[in-house]
């Protein structure tokens, strides 16, 4: 069996950055929005949560609202 490296971390979410540096200044809300989605993401991801319609309409919901 082979394994593979070890996960990196970056040393800057770069994702959580853009939206609330560059976004967050143009639309706090919308910021907010997306932080809070991407948040969710992440903890389905975690969680090993298949990735459904229904999962995916939620979390553009929020984005949206």
């Amino acid at each position: 069996m082979s394994v593979g490296p070890a996960p990196v971390r970056p040393a800057v979410d770069g994702l959580a950055a853009w939206f609330d540096g560059p976004v967050r200044l143009r639309d706090p809300d919308r910021g907010d929005r997306l932080l809070a989605a991407m948040a969710l993401s992440r903890v389905a991801a975690s969680q090993g949560e298949p990735l459904t319609p229904t999962l995916l309409t939620d979390w553009q919901k929020l984005v949206l609202v």
